[in-house]
């Protein structure tokens, strides 16, 4: 007796069912292409979508109480603008030169008092991880953001993980020794924990001064390697390289000076300029239109604000594109006191004598020695420099005795 055989079944596709016997030859072959047209099909498919309109779309869902919320913070700052001119308050950048922490304006310093009263723009300060850690001369520009947080300010922490691979050239007549790609990370990874921890420290010790959280602060911690990870340099090149001039970059100082007394410059150490003005671009499409840094930056500072206006008038992107008709809309930057021990030298890496932030590399007893040590006539300026004390206070500090001073016991601070 023979077995019967049992047809076999084939895969079945969502598009087109197929017979479910086998077949073979042609004439099977012809059956099939009639009831499977992604075999019968000649020509190509087409894609069926919904035309985009000219406005862009709503990709976040975004409540009714958070837009109440942002437009309380904007009538409260109109209010505060009122006042301001009024005589009734005191405006933002009033407040940093009463505390010593502007130095320099890159522009028109009115201007930069007009931009804090009239816009809550927002500030950032850019960070290079050449270093497993901060050190106190880095407080300066973070102490600006600082204050900017607790006045309702968004501020930015910007950590350079791209652009700790070139490195600043600015006071530099030697090229940067090249490290080694773990330790480029690991200092990464410690910094961006460092900056979290600032963050932290900045709310709530302006609780501990009476400056309560309120919704329409906001901070953010963001490493440019979010853009410059994704993003082909051909951009940079269309966007910016091609209105940038050489004269203006070959004019520059840290330029001139490595050239005639160091050892030359790269090229990666040249463009640097341009990889900083590209991170203010990213940054200032949010809002971020004022930058923050040490006194050195004053060149980069300069640079940046020219880049921004020109990639925001000249983009391809026509979207992105903003002739920025009006003074208040135009980036604008400052940079903050150099921060030098009792001889004149500055403090950092370069100079070896960084009183670095990490526990590891200087201990607490160490960083508490460094300010007990400080001469008398410095204190009032360090007390206005780094911290919240009001200004009464620290102008009544130097008449105390001694014994009233409540100083930390610095064993207790070890442990």
């Amino acid at each position: 007796m023979r077995p019967r055989s049992t047809p076999l079944v084939r895969a079945t596709c969502r598009n087109a069912p197929l017979p479910r016997t086998a077949s073979c030859g042609a004439r099977s072959f012809a059956a099939a292409s009639q009831t499977n047209p992604l075999r019968c099909e000649t020509r190509r498919p087409a894609l069926f979508f919904q035309q985009s309109q000219c406005t862009p779309q709503q990709k976040r869902l975004i409540t009714q109480q958070w837009l109440k919320r942002v437009q309380d913070g904007k009538d409260e700052w109109a209010r505060h603008a009122e006042e301001i001119n009024e005589g009734k308050r005191k405006s933002f950048a009033a407040h940093l030169e009463e505390r010593g922490l502007i130095h320099d304006v890159v522009g028109e310093r009115d201007l930069l008092h007009q931009v804090f009263t009239e816009k809550r723009v927002g500030i950032y300060v850019g960070i290079d991880p050449t270093a497993p850690s901060m050190h106190v001369g880095h407080m300066l520009p973070f102490m600006v953001l600082a204050w900017g947080y607790v006045w309702g300010l968004p501020v930015t922490f910007l950590l350079g993980g791209a652009t700790s691979r070139v490195g600043d050239p600015t006071g530099r007549l030697k090229g940067r020794e090249k490290v080694h790609t773990s330790i480029r990370k690991a200092n990464m990874a410690s910094m961006h924990m460092q900056l979290k921890k600032l963050g932290t420290s900045i709310e709530q010790y302006g609780r501990r001064h009476g400056y309560q959280k309120q919704a329409i602060w906001r901070r953010a911690l963001v490493n440019n390697n979010t853009w410059w990870n994704s993003m082909p340099f051909i951009e940079v090149l269309r966007d910016l390289g091609a209105f940038t001039r050489l004269g203006p970059m070959l004019g520059r100082d840290t330029v001139k000076n490595r050239m005639n007394q160091g050892d030359g410059m790269s090229f990666a150490e040249f463009s640097y300029p341009l990889l900083q003005g590209w991170d203010w671009w990213n940054l200032f499409q949010k809002g971020t239109q004022v930058q923050v840094g040490g006194s050195d930056q004053y060149g980069n500072i300069l640079f940046g604000m020219d880049a921004v206006k020109s990639i925001s008038r000249n983009t391809a992107d026509e979207q992105k594109r903003n002739p920025l008709d009006s003074e208040l809309d135009r980036p604008i930057g400052f940079t903050t006191p150099l921060l030098t021990a009792s001889s004149g030298e500055k403090f950092g890496k370069s100079a070896g004598n960084a009183i670095w932030l990490d526990k590891s590399m200087t201990t607490t007893f160490e960083l508490y020695q460094f300010f007990v040590r400080t001469p008398d006539d410095t204190v009032e300026r360090y007390l206005k420099l780094f911290t919240f004390i009001p200004l009464p206070e620290i102008h009544r500090a130097p008449k105390l005795e001694r014994h009233e001073y409540r100083l930390p016991d610095p064993r207790s601070n070890c442990a």
